[in-house]
């Protein structure tokens, strides 16, 4: 098979590798061949997944079963072949919706989550997001392989796991480190815009926690965002008051949603929302035995979400966590 356009990434991340697709073939199971000296190695992507992958993946790395699939593409485990190290392979088909953008060191427009991902692996190493491996862009398609940290599961499997809520220490690991997450996609000036309980990654055996999926996220910027493109279940009040809402306080709304959840095993109600905003919101057993009053914890999600839900752009990232810094919990 002959590539028709061949480019690589000159930081020599990935690349894009654009095959003419009347060349596809089809093998004995019904399975999609792409190259011919791939041998076994793409043995589980089935023909009725639409999924194709290029040369480049194939000549790089393994790919094994689909672990998840969710709105926007399809996941699978796989190994890198020089060290055999376990990667997810996220797939994801184009449609005329799919926006490219330009970021600096890259002389194309990229996918966004291509773009947004690499932005936000840009500088120093931060263990709490996602960290990108390789990358390929194709016409119809584009695939992004990460690492895959094991054993680990989702906040909402974790929780799960946990008896439906947890308690306030193992919660106060998982903020610290989904904060920093989220602060440094700030810093970097990327908006993840769906920070969640699914988007957060905890190592059974560490606790480790890592942010993942930068699909629905956007460039940060000081001016609002007129659409959304997050879960409904995090998005910021002021969306549908005004129409619109900043960034910033917009990742501040979603980490307060996290924490309640985990610390109340269900999203905050209108009621819930209403006593926080009177200070008077409370929960029996918090804080139990230790040197701090629930109003304390209460106030430090009121920092987090009301203040929030004012939609101030001038909220730096994360603020609740700075003004929440002195506070025992």
């Amino acid at each position: 098979m002959t590539p028709v356009q061949s480019v690589e990434n000159p930081k020599g991340l990935g690349g894009v590798i654009i095959y003419d697709q009347e060349t596809l073939t089809m093998d004995s199971h019904n399975l999609v061949v792409v190259c011919d000296d791939r041998g076994d190695r793409g043995k589980n992507l089935p023909q009725t997944s639409s999924v194709v992958m290029t040369d480049y993946i194939f000549s790089r790395y393994s790919v094994g079963d689909q672990v998840g699939k969710g709105a926007f593409g399809v996941v699978y485990e796989g190994r890198r072949l020089e060290d055999d190290l376990k990667v997810a392979l996220k797939y994801v088909p184009k449609t005329d919706n799919t926006e490219c953008i330009a970021i600096p060191d890259h002389p194309n427009p990229l996918p966004k989550e291509i773009a947004l991902t690499i932005l936000a692996n840009k500088g120093r190493r931060v263990p709490e997001i996602i960290r990108l491996l390789d990358w390929t862009d194709h016409p119809d398609h584009f695939v992004i392989v990460l690492e895959c940290p094991s054993p680990c599961e989702n906040l909402v499997e974790f929780i799960r796991r946990h008896g439906g809520s947890l308690d306030e220490e193992k919660a106060r690991q998982i903020m610290w480190q989904a904060v920093n997450a989220a602060h440094m996609c700030c810093l970097r000036g990327v908006l993840h815009r769906d920070v969640k309980l699914e988007n957060l990654l905890i190592n059974r055996e560490t606790s480790e926690v890592k942010l993942i999926d930068f699909g629905c996220g956007d460039i940060l910027r000081m001016s609002p965002y007129r659409s959304y493109q997050g879960t409904a279940e995090y998005s910021p009040p002021e969306y549908y008051r005004r129409g619109e809402y900043c960034g910033w306080p917009a990742t501040v709304w979603s980490l307060g949603i996290v924490m309640f959840v985990m610390l109340c095993g269900h999203f905050p109600s209108d009621f819930d929302l209403h006593l926080l905003q009177h200070k008077c919101w409370s929960k029996p057993g918090l804080s139990k035995g230790r040197l701090i009053r629930p109003v304390q914890l209460a106030s430090l999600m009121q920092l987090c979400i009301l203040r929030a839900a004012a939609g101030d752009a001038s909220i730096p990232p994360l603020a609740f966590a700075s003004c929440g810094a002195s506070k025992p919990w």
